[in-house]
């Protein structure tokens, strides 16, 4: 350094470790998220419900003229939003049959709102055939007709399929006709809709919403929640055939957009070293390529097993060809012989190649 002082004057003197420097680099990571534990006790039922509906909504979806089975007095009433030609909704009804047949029946009743999607274009006269059928009492014959042939909905074998469940087929044929049941299918599709059931299957559960062919498991844990929602409308004298409406009487009326979470803060980085001067005694004589003097002399120590000293090699490179006249490079061997067993046999091999110029 004090032979650098004999030249242009005084000189800035830039060391960098670069092993050093790729671990501080290397070291950074996410800060673990909290998560915040929803509270199972809240009634989105109550007064209140304004207050929860961002967390968990229940919405308003009356059951009006649907096609239902199960029992009319269950505290839990599961608003099923398909579309006969979707296969989903055709793999989920298998999931909707265990549910009925399986510990909850009693406490369940299905209400069927059609939502024909625009790319299914046997959707909707396969929607208008199963409610002609419920005219007659067979909605739900019908019902699986349709699923179980959901690739084959052609106009001749809704015929054939209403001969199969014994419909009176002139009534079947003029019911078609019908418009009041197209104007019911666009009716359920629209509510459905205006909820944020755009996809099929979806499902509103004594009002809470739940997307898709979820496993039974997940309609079971939405199920919990509604029976511990009717039974707090019991307590309060509610009747059970008056439950469901008492529930939703207070929903949303249209989709609840849930704000977005917030944006996780970044961690913050660790503060650099103190910019500290240190005396590195260099020499002309030191392998070193650049201006000499310089004004800028870059101290890099080094090892050559370090493949973060590799990536910062092309960053010295950049320096040195944009201030040709400016900048010095001088090399120092750090071998990091505890983790890099060959790295002091590379500096030696440099060495000799630096003794024959």
């Amino acid at each position: 350094m004090n032979e650098a002082r004999g030249g242009a004057g005084a000189y800035l003197l830039v060391m960098l470790i670069a092993g050093g420097a790729g671990f501080y680099f290397g070291q950074q990571s996410a800060a673990p998220a909290t998560a915040v534990a929803a509270d199972d006790d809240i009634d989105c039922n109550s007064d209140a419900v304004q207050e929860c509906l961002n967390a968990e909504p229940i919405y308003k979806i009356p059951v009006g003229d649907a096609v239902t089975k199960g029992n009319p007095e269950a505290l839990v009433t599961i608003v099923e939003v398909s579309d006969f030609q979707c296969p989903f909704c055709n793999r989920v009804n298998k999931t909707i049959d265990s549910l009925m047949k399986g510990k909850y029946g009693k406490d369940l009743r299905v209400a069927f709102f059609h939502n024909p999607l625009g790319f299914h274009n046997r959707a909707e006269p396969a929607a208008i055939a199963a409610e002609a059928a419920g005219r007659q009492g067979k909605f739900w014959e019908m019902h699986d007709k349709l699923f179980a042939n959901y690739k084959t909905l052609t106009d001749a074998n809704f015929d054939k399929w209403a001969g199969e469940i014994g419909l009176d087929m002139d009534k079947f044929k003029a019911d078609l006709k019908d418009p009041a049941l197209p104007k019911k299918v666009k009716a359920q599709q629209a509510a459905a809709v205006k909820l944020g059931a755009r996809g099929t299957p979806a499902f509103f559960i004594n009002g809470r919403f739940l997307s898709g062919a979820q496993p039974l498991a997940k309609f079971e844990e939405v199920i919990e929640k509604a029976l511990k929602d009717a039974q707090k409308q019991i307590k309060k004298g509610v009747a059970p055939k008056d439950v469901y409406a008492k529930i939703i009487e207070k929903g949303a009326t249209s989709k609840v957009n849930k704000p977005a979470p917030a944006a996780a803060q970044p961690p913050a980085r660790p503060k650099p070293p103190a910019d500290t001067r240190q005396n590195v005694p260099i020499k002309k004589s030191y392998r070193g390529k650049g201006a000499w003097p310089a004004k800028v002399v870059i101290v890099e120590y080094s090892d050559f097993e370090c493949p973060f000293c590799a990536k910062h090699a092309p960053n010295l490179k950049i320096f040195q060809n944009r201030f040709p006249d400016k900048v010095r490079l001088v090399f120092k061997h750090f071998p990091l012989n505890s983790i890099h067993p060959n790295a002091q046999l590379a500096s030696e091999a440099a060495l000799a190649a630096h003794a024959e110029g």
